[in-house]
């Protein structure tokens, strides 16, 4: 049985006809994002199938949204770098529920020393607002100047109790090119595509 919370607005009839006043097809728009995000994450799906996709059928008010209006709601997502197509026929989209930019400010926040942790010991403390965690800061591991895989960074234990373990590693990819491209690392090819590596720079 489906546990996902659908927001109220989901039994409302007109949220699947695709509004012809440009401001409401706006914030019509943002909402679809907003629950496909959602439930995207809570079911930690990295596809989506607009045209097959149930969210887009709502059996109990009796609304199955049109082609022309799913394909809208898809390139809102894309538009917005919350998703990128995966074929050229446009019929899976890759659901990015973080953006590849906020990946890389998490990625350098944590090899700068700042961590958000997912578990939460006695041992953290929180500092101008900032959670510090003693057993992972990064700059006491090193990691700024210093090459690591990219198969460490997913799957190593330097990144245990960080959002960044278990990444999938072409969103990782992602990520480090956004911080190449701000000077703040330099990925570096390796024999095969997890032998690749990464030095972060110090940016002052």
């Amino acid at each position: 049985m489906d546990k996902f919370s659908y927001p109220e607005y989901y039994d409302f009839p007109p949220f699947f006809t695709l509004q012809p006043v440009r401001a409401t097809r706006e914030k019509q728009l943002v909402l679809w994002q907003q629950l496909i995000l959602e439930y995207h994450r809570a079911h930690d799906l990295p596809l989506f199938q607009p045209l097959a996709s149930t969210l887009f059928e709502n059996v109990k008010i009796s609304r199955n949204m049109a082609t022309d209006g799913r394909m809208a709601v898809v390139e809102h997502l894309i538009r917005c770098g919350h998703g990128r197509w995966e074929d050229d026929t446009r019929t899976r989209c890759r659901i990015m529920w973080k953006k590849p930019v906020e990946w890389a400010v998490e990625i350098y926040d944590f090899v700068g020393g700042i961590v958000c942790c997912v578990e939460i010991s006695a041992e953290n403390l929180t500092i101008g607002g900032v959670l510090w965690c003693d057993y992972l800061q990064a700059k006491e591991h090193g990691m700024l100047g210093n090459v690591f895989t990219v198969y460490e960074l997913y799957a190593g234990e330097e990144t245990l109790g960080t959002n960044i373990h278990g990444m999938e590693p072409w969103l990782l990819r992602e990520a480090l090119s956004v911080l190449e491209g701000e000077g703040k690392a330099a990925v570096i090819a390796g024999e095969t595509c997890e032998e690749d590596g990464v030095k972060f720079l110090a940016t002052e």
